[in-house]
């Protein structure tokens, strides 16, 4: 067989893997184990008739599917995503390789040639596992809004503190002073140029916690940045760290889990569900832990006494043994219960980002390295 038809065949199945994987899982909220199977049988065969025709044994390739399981396997106990999603990204693992990436056509924006570095990425579904979490940022973002404004009005006021334009003042200043002052330094190692990076932002954030001092420094920046006629590119730094800081206070402060949690009456539990936060029992009496997991690892390195874990937030939801348990429990009458959300969508969104943007870690890591 051609080489290049086997190529474009990759690419092509693994596309209409995903389209049928979101299809599936939004109609009926499950990813066939049929399609998941076969498509990873027809991948290993395929990229493995590949490599015969070239006369080459890849043994990266059969690790880079292993990892790609390990890496998805844990973001699935973590309760990123469901089982269904983790059988995918190994499926598509099997298709998704810098040889078969080469066959994407290039096209250019604003003197940018796309997608960036696609083919040269060493294990390409890693690359789509980020731009999956990336395509669905905004759309929490809005689910959130939309939810909290509609049904959830109590959690109104803490969304608008999730966008803290002091800390982003704070940030962005502390950033470009730090860039200043290392591109006086002599460093020609990237790694110790980050850390001073990191160092030096460290302290400036901490020097403008005072009021004055922080209006002083940004007036003074941002006349810096017109006379050097940098200031669009401040702007669009200034947008981007917003909404960073912004996606990052909404899960910090656990808004994600309130705006996405359900309340149900224990005698309407079904096995599969899951928890939206542990249930744990301390001096007798039973409490949803909503603790952020800033504030859990603070309290296990501090030791302190949680209780006794009843039943927790595992990515396969509750059993029947769990349910019982509960259904025991006289003084719970609703049980706190994440709303599911379908993934596979997003991986097909992450997909379109791969072909047609590329290595979007590049692109965002070239743009902070603007400011």
């Amino acid at each position: 067989m051609n080489l290049h038809i086997i190529k474009i065949l990759g690419i092509f199945i693994v596309t209409i893997c995903c389209i049928i994987a979101a299809y599936t899982d939004v109609k009926r909220q499950i990813i066939p184990n049929k399609l998941t199977f076969s498509t990873f049988i027809i991948g290993i065969s395929l990229v493995s008739l590949y490599y015969f025709q070239e006369g080459i044994f890849n043994i990266h390739y059969y690790v880079s599917i292993l990892l790609v399981f390990i890496l998805s396997y844990i973001l699935w106990y973590l309760g990123v995503w469901a089982g269904g999603d983790v059988k995918l990204f190994t499926a598509i693992s099997t298709l998704l390789i810098p040889e078969f990436l080469d066959m994407i056509p290039h096209y250019t924006v604003f003197n940018t040639i796309l997608p960036v570095g696609i083919s040269s990425f060493p294990i390409p579904t890693v690359l789509l596992i980020f731009n999956s979490v990336l395509s669905i940022v905004p759309v929490i973002v809005m689910i959130i809004s939309y939810t909290i404004l509609k049904d959830k009005c109590y959690l109104i006021n803490d969304l608008k503190e999730t966008l803290n334009f002091k800390e982003v003042f704070l940030s962005l200043n502390s950033l470009i002073i730090s860039y200043i002052i290392i591109s006086q330094i002599d460093v020609h190692y990237t790694i110790i140029k980050m850390v001073f990076l990191i160092i030096f932002s460290y302290f400036i954030y901490r020097i403008q916690k005072n009021d004055i001092i922080l209006i002083a420094l940004t007036v003074i920046i941002i006349i810096q940045q017109f006379l050097a006629s940098n200031i669009l590119i401040y702007l669009e730094e200034l947008v981007i760290l917003s909404f960073t800081i912004m996606v990052k206070n909404i899960y910090a402060t656990g808004l994600i889990k309130e705006a996405l949690t359900e309340k149900t009456l224990k005698t309407s539990l079904e096995e599969g569900m899951i928890l939206a936060y542990p249930l744990y029992c301390q001096d007798n009496k039973y409490y949803f832990d909503k603790s952020t997991l800033y504030t859990k690892v603070k309290n296990h390195i501090s030791g302190k006494d949680m209780g006794k874990l009843v039943c927790n937030t595992q990515a396969s939801g509750l059993t029947i043994e769990d349910i019982f348990k509960i259904i025991e429990i006289d003084e719970i009458d609703k049980v706190p219960i994440k709303k599911g959300l379908s993934f596979a969508p997003f991986i097909l969104a992450g997909l379109a980002i791969t072909f047609l943007v590329g290595n979007t870690f590049t692109i965002i890591t070239t743009l902070l390295g603007r400011i």
